[in-house]
């Protein structure tokens, strides 16, 4: 017997918004869900009463493809079996598929390297990124933010930018990972190693050594977390905070290039 998918959608990228696409084409069941993109165990067991079989992307707490690295594992690739339809793609989008896959974050900037070391273009690559920041959902005052945010930063830094500190004057209190990515997307083209710390009124955000973000959230009386290379900061940091994190991150990453660790 043919099983019966519904495909039960939450977080945003560009593989999720082809996956839409198929999905509509088709006319198979599916749902979009609004953050904080949870799908309830009552939700599914209606689901499963009903005879199908929930494929899920990005939802909390029943995300069952949150951590795969499988092109063959993706919800797009489930998608277009669904449809029936041949799953035929080049090398280029293999790598494209293959870095969305799932949550990135922890490899983001090696990923990011890993397509400059196959051969894809800066331009390549910065359609790509703003493809999918658009599919996230960010809008046009969004990006011009950003870049102005990035431009002072830059003129703040002067010569030497080991570290970065940007005031992004954005409004959103949502602390995920691709939360950041108009900074971060922008930011690594200008030193191929994100060592970043980004002030918005509402949080904050570190990205860099894995090391220096778990002690970012020793120097910090807000409520955060830290995970891989992120420290993530569920409220908007005091001015004392922000002079503290400043200085450990001076600190820290002078101390880096001394050893050689930043290039």
């Amino acid at each position: 017997m043919e099983e019966k998918y519904y495909f039960v959608i939450g977080e945003r990228n560009i593989v999720v918004a082809e996956t839409i696409k198929v999905l509509e084409s088709c006319g198979a069941a599916f749902r979009l869900l609004e953050k904080p993109y949870i799908f309830t165990r009552d939700e599914e067991e209606k689901l499963l009463e009903q005879g199908f079989k929930p494929v899920y992307i990005g939802v909390s707490y029943r995300s069952d493809t949150a951590e795969y690295n499988r092109v063959e594992d993706s919800v797009l690739y489930k998608a277009l079996q669904y449809a029936k339809k041949e799953f035929s793609i080049n090398d280029w989008q293999y790598m494209v598929m293959e870095y969305y896959l799932g949550r990135f974050h922890l490899d983001w900037s090696c990923n990011l390297r890993k397509l400059i070391a196959a051969g894809n273009s800066r331009k390549e690559i910065v359609k790509l990124q703003r493809q999918n920041r658009e599919a996230i959902g960010f809008d046009e005052e969004a990006e011009k933010s950003a870049q102005v945010a990035v431009d002072e930063a830059l003129n703040t830094a002067g010569r030497r930018n080991d570290f970065l500190v940007i005031k992004w004057n954005y409004q959103t209190e949502d602390s995920d990972f691709e939360n950041w990515l108009p900074i971060l997307d922008r930011v690594f083209w200008i030193q191929n190693f994100v060592n970043v710390l980004i002030i918005t009124p509402y949080n904050a955000a570190y990205y860099g050594y894995g090391s220096i973000a778990f002690q970012i959230i020793a120097c910090c009386n807000s409520t955060g977390c830290a995970s891989g290379n992120m420290a993530e900061f569920l409220y908007p940091l005091s001015k004392d905070d922000i002079l503290r994190t400043i200085r450990f991150l001076k600190k820290e990453s002078s101390t880096l290039r001394k050893e050689g660790l930043l290039w």
